[in-house]
């Protein structure tokens, strides 16, 4: 679990959703920092939609090294098996 983001019994993917929910402000007031750092939390414990999630927040920021970071986020998560940051990172190129 999370801290600071309400998970349903320690659920991983409801904790992704939750924290995808915070960054855009869909049904919960918007907190793109606590979004992304339970994101960060997530990927670095090896749930990988956690790091597709946080792919796509990335990659919405204009800088370059945001896109890189992006890139190198879908890489980990593709490479680990999670089929949408494949289909993404096809996208990207």
């Amino acid at each position: 679990m999370v801290v600071g983001i309400p998970c349903d019994a320690g659920d991983k993917r409801s904790c992704v959703e939750h924290a995808w929910a915070q960054t855009r402000g869909e049904g919960l007031p918007k907190s793109e920092a606590a979004g992304v750092a339970a994101l960060e939390a997530l990927c670095k414990d090896g749930f990988l939609a956690g790091c597709t999630r946080l792919a796509y927040v990335y990659v919405a920021k204009p800088a370059a090294a945001d896109r890189a970071h992006a890139r190198a986020l879908l890489k980990q998560a593709c490479e680990g098996g999670e089929q949408d940051a494949c289909s993404f990172a096809q996208k990207l190129k």
